[in-house]
């Protein structure tokens, strides 16, 4: 059985905040600087959740964190963007 998808919440938003440099370090230069274990452990949970994967991240392999923060990264940077986009229509129609 496929685990199920879902989108990411405000409340994923705000438990990845801490780290967006990070992510962008990830996203932008190709490259990962490692969180530490809980950090890991929170963004594979979140991530296994939004995309539906049952496969974990290899703790031990450096790409496989890179494509996790990359992956996590995008996603992030996507809700981001809409929160932003929602904040300003809100802002232009008071």
């Amino acid at each position: 059985m496929t685990p199920r998808r879902r989108q990411m919440t405000e409340k994923d938003y705000m438990i990845l905040r801490p780290y967006e440099e990070y992510f962008r370090t990830a996203v932008r230069a190709d490259y990962a600087r490692n969180p530490g274990a809980a950090a890991l452990g929170r963004m594979e949970t979140i991530y296994m959740e939004i995309s539906g994967s049952g496969t974990r991240v290899n703790k031990g392999c450096g790409r496989c964190i890179l494509r996790l923060m990359k992956d996590l990264g995008a996603l992030y940077f996507a809700y981001k963007e809409r929160k932003e986009a929602r904040r300003l229509s809100k802002e232009g129609k008071a």
